[in-house]
């Protein structure tokens, strides 16, 4: 049986090939690095999306007790909403 299924990326741009480079995925974590470097970042929480369909998590620093739960919780909808639209 063939597998005809289409893959779309969630913003509806173009799906990135393994290997592509993200440029605005480098641009948010210089960002963040640059917060870090100054003080301002105090914690962090990520979860990445690598090539091969494979993710990842980690957090450092402060945590932030329930604010960050929150943020987290938000993120999270809002991902939900866009798998939704598609």
């Amino acid at each position: 049986m063939s597998d005809d299924r289409k893959v779309i990326a969630l913003n509806g741009g173009p799906v990135p090939q393994a290997g592509q480079i993200q440029k605005d995925v480098i641009d948010r974590l210089e960002g963040l690095l640059s917060c870090a470097r100054s003080g301002d970042l105090q914690g962090f929480a990520c979860v990445a999306y690598h090539a091969e369909d494979k993710c990842s998590r980690w957090r450092a620093g402060s945590q932030g007790g329930y604010a960050m739960l929150g943020a987290l919780k938000v993120l999270s909808e809002e991902m939900i909403e866009l798998i939704r639209e598609e």
